[in-house]
């Protein structure tokens, strides 16, 4: 699901991650904007969604990227990302980054991601919405963090640094995003919705942070025993794997 002017619209194939910051009507289409956060948010997500190109836009996913890639860094430099607090505009640059991480230098998109985790830790969203006593709906759009933490282990991983580097979990710290339906999230909402037993919308980007929950765990009894923890070492320690992953 993506936003923009407070609008949103779901996107099949695209990118799992909880990212919309303002939801009106989860059904309506994405509607226009001229301000510079919206056309940032706006260049990030067609960065992505140039994946169907073939099917859906009729041109070489090769030639889309490059164009959007490149619409992305001018709305990016229109926005002053380097000192911004708009949570769009980070959106936009996580986004930005997770497109091109792959294809780009990987220093660079390395560096280049630990100036968003900045612009994240300068908003606080390493700290959960809650014990700053913000409403439901804008706790949960905070745990973008997450998401942007993941793509930095991957980002430190690629670049042969120690991938779980900074992995701090409890406390006050932001909390896993809540396992529910998109459409169960909307700006006012007095309290979250009960995580549900089943399958929702939210269930790769749930699967992603359970491993990532895990690692953390693992990281967590090496740092009692003294150890450092280096790339892999937690997958060679003798733990019991969470009961959910039995039948993989």
């Amino acid at each position: 699901m993506i936003q923009d002017s407070g609008r949103s619209k779901f996107v099949n194939n695209v990118l799992w991650i909880r990212m919309v910051e303002e939801l009106q009507d989860p059904q309506d289409a994405l509607g226009g904007s001229s301000d510079e956060s919206s056309d940032t948010e706006a260049s990030g997500d067609y960065c992505v969604l140039s994946t169907d190109c073939e099917q859906k836009l009729c041109e070489p996913r090769k030639d889309l990227l490059s164009r959007y890639i490149h619409a992305t860094k001018a709305a990016l430099s229109r926005a002053r990302f380097m000192k911004t607090t708009s949570l769009a505009v980070l959106q936009a640059l996580v986004i930005y980054l997770i497109a091109v991480r792959d294809i780009d230098e990987p220093r660079a998109i390395w560096s280049l991601t630990g100036v968003a985790v900045r612009i994240a830790q300068g908003m606080g969203l390493e700290r959960d919405g809650e014990y700053l006593g913000l409403p439901p709906f804008e706790t949960e759009m905070r745990r973008v963090w997450w998401q942007l933490k993941i793509h930095d282990f991957r980002t430190a991983e690629l670049c042969g640094i120690g991938k779980f580097q900074g992995l701090h979990t409890g406390g006050e710290c932001t909390k896993w995003p809540t396992n529910i339906n998109d459409d169960q999230l909307y700006p006012g909402m007095t309290s979250l919705a009960a995580e549900p037993h089943n399958l929702t919308d939210n269930v790769f980007i749930s699967l992603k942070y359970e491993l990532l929950n895990y690692a953390a765990g693992q990281v967590a009894v090496l740092n009692q025993k003294g150890n450092t923890p280096v790339p892999y070492t937690f997958i060679r320690q003798e733990a019991t794997l969470p009961t959910w992953m039995n039948p993989l």
